[in-house]
């Protein structure tokens, strides 16, 4: 067999973040309540179907600019006041941090990763031979610099930050988001932002980190979350500068070249459109969320559509492992905290919005039985 490359740290990459209990999970078959994904059981925006804009456009059928269709740049340049030059338009907010590590990251590189952090970040600054250090952040307290200082060092190049938070729906304080910005300034590093969930806020006003850093900040954004179009697998970055297009547009010719046609310009109606949908689904999973939070007994979510909880002190006797046998046996599938970074080991994520609110309410009172049993 040909050999595989040494210099990269490709074997501690997972090819699934939740496959350490695969064999379980294919034991048990279909799960009834699979409340590990980050998905929607919503059907997107009427806005959203292909065939709303077959008649309307005569390439839907052809490729686009690499960068992206003119008609979603000029949508995105517009929505967030920026330059069309520095909107790139890539298949989810997955492939845009592979396209910005890929233009901004060389192998020895180390990346700070906010945590508890968004799984597949890990691994896509692993595939790029750089080295992501996770920081406790959002589940601890103290300044910006006090949590991070501790990590940083000589070969720190880039912070990831990810607010809202995916697992526990935490976000940036205007005084943390000014905090992080200038220590990101001081030391000259880039700095991801991925405001993914900047439309799932239930509580407060998200901070932009790109207002506040903007010679440094990469942002990423996604349709799939907001909009529920995660498969159409489209979403966008917008760069500190339209200096860095021809720069980033290097990784996505040589990646995947263009983003699917169709979803781009569909993705260009929603952003028009869909405020009131938007609206109505936040009050949907408010509802959701705090019914689940309410079985659990746990604080309601404040953004995006995830429970975050440590279950320390339901274990017993059982090791984390036993306890999510257990909850597979019921067809329950949850996400555990290991895939999130070190130190949540004894935690899992709960996505109240895969499935409806019944289902989830019913998966919850299994979970509950499961942990007080």
């Amino acid at each position: 067999m040909p050999r595989f490359p040494t210099t990269k740290d490709w074997g501690t990459i997972s090819s699934r973040p939740f496959s350490k209990y695969a064999k379980f999970i294919e034991k048990m078959g279909k799960p009834k309540f699979p409340l590990h994904i980050g998905d929607t059981y919503l059907a997107p925006p009427k806005s959203a179907e292909f065939r709303q804009i077959d008649s309307e456009y005569d390439d839907i059928h052809k490729y686009c600019a690499p960068k992206g269709h003119p008609v979603l740049v000029d949508a995105i340049s517009e929505k967030y006041d920026v330059s069309p030059d520095q909107v790139m338009v890539v298949p989810g907010a997955t492939a845009g941090l592979h396209v910005a590590a890929m233009a901004t990251l060389q192998p020895g590189d180390k990346v700070l990763i906010l945590a508890p952090f968004w799984p597949l970040a890990k691994g896509i600054i692993q595939a790029v031979g750089a080295i992501p250090v996770c920081v406790p952040f959002f589940t601890t307290d103290g300044s910006v610099a006090d949590r991070i200082r501790p990590y940083m060092d000589d070969q720190t190049v880039a912070v990831y930050c990810n607010s809202p938070n995916n697992p526990t729906g935490a976000m940036l304080t205007q005084d943390e988001a000014q905090e992080l910005a200038s220590l990101v300034q001081e030391q000259d590093w880039w700095l991801f932002s991925d405001e993914v969930y900047e439309r799932l806020i239930y509580h407060g006003q998200n901070v932009s980190l790109r207002t506040l850093a903007p010679k440094n900040t990469i942002s990423l954004y996604s349709f799939s979350k907001a909009y529920a179009m995660a498969g159409y697998r489209c979403g966008y970055l917008i760069l500190p500068s339209a200096s860095l297009e021809e720069h980033f547009l290097k990784g996505i010719v040589h990646s995947f070249y263009s983003v699917s046609t169709p979803a781009q310009l569909v993705g260009a109606d929603v952003l028009k459109q869909e405020d009131a949908w938007i609206e109505n689904t936040r009050q949907l999973y408010v509802k959701a969320g705090a019914a689940v939070a309410d079985v659990l007994n746990v604080a309601h979510p404040t953004n995006g559509t995830f429970i975050f909880m440590d279950v320390s002190k339901y274990l017993g006797s059982r090791t984390f492992d036993q306890f999510m046998e257990a909850c597979i046996e019921q067809k329950l599938l949850l996400a555990p905290g290991s895939a999130f970074g070190d130190g949540y080991e004894n935690c899992i994520r709960i996505c109240f919005t895969c499935v409806d609110l019944p289902t989830a309410i019913e998966g919850a009172q299994i979970l509950k039985d499961v942990l007080e049993s």
